[in-house]
């Protein structure tokens, strides 16, 4: 998206129809989820010269560089802590370990005087230079939510890639999460489903999240691979933990076990 440019959606021509028709939805206009906010809500405001959104080595980065031209930087993040699914990915291309560039980054925005730093909270719309951030705290046993209305000069979206699952029937009952979630749980809180999971994937990173969560005393029954030949190190390493493997399979179907309730 870029600010100020505005055209019509690629799906408004893939239909023979006139778009506005389909699941009465103009596609010629723009909607703007966080008008209704903005307008019945108390929001906070602030002013920033430039808006990082998204905390991972890229959005620290960003913030990191952007304090050595910019007065006042603020950094947003969804969740408690910076880092994004870097520790997960592995070494980067100079094959320095993902945790010592995150800290490295954390130490000079600590050292930093024109970096602020806003950790659980999510950027929800953005409209011209404002964006409307929605923030949660913890306030003895209750969870608050507070708005911001962020004008900001410069504004830099750093949200890497979204964690989606894959299209098949159950891919919603619990027990059913994605890589990206099932990694930050066991990173950030030490928890992870007990007894055997099944991992489904069609990538190399899960391979290695399966060894990680094997480590911590889980039990990796299989890992079923979309892909017909998956060749990387860590499907090598991984045969060398036990954990069993098959390619050229995807996901159909998930459902509960009628006796044991188990997903399978």
């Amino acid at each position: 998206f870029i600010s100020g440019i505005r055209k019509r959606p690629a799906i408004s021509r893939i239909f023979k129809q006139k778009p506005h028709s389909s699941l009465n939805i103009d596609f010629d206009r723009w909607p703007d989820l966080g008008e209704q906010i903005f307008e019945e809500r108390p929001v906070r405001q602030i002013k920033t010269e430039l808006l990082v959104i998204g905390g991972g080595i890229g959005g620290l980065s960003a913030a990191c560089h952007g304090a050595t031209i910019c007065d006042d930087i603020l950094l947003v993040e969804q969740r408690a802590a910076c880092g994004g699914h870097a520790t997960l990915f592995g070494n980067s291309s100079t094959g320095k370990r993902p945790e010592k560039i995150i800290a490295g980054f954390e130490k000079n925005i600590k050292k930093s005087t024109n970096i602020r730093q806003m950790t659980n909270s999510t950027a929800l719309t953005i409209r011209g230079n404002g964006v409307l951030i929605r923030r949660l705290s913890i306030e003895g046993e209750n969870v608050c939510e507070e708005l911001f209305s962020v004008e900001a000069r410069y504004i830099v979206i750093a949200t890497g890639c979204e964690d989606r699952l894959p299209v098949f029937h159950g891919n919603r009952l619990p027990g059913v999460t994605g890589i990206g979630a099932a990694f930050r749980l066991a990173f950030d809180y030490g928890v992870f489903p007990t007894g055997a999971s099944a991992i489904l994937t069609n990538n190399n990173y899960a391979y290695k999240l399966a060894m990680m969560a094997q480590d911590s005393g889980a039990r990796i029954e299989k890992i079923l691979d979309s892909r017909l030949d998956p060749k990387s190190r860590f499907a090598e390493f991984a045969k060398s933990y036990g954990i069993r493997s098959e390619a050229g399979l995807k996901p159909v179907d998930a459902r509960k076990h009628i006796e044991t309730g188990r997903l399978r």
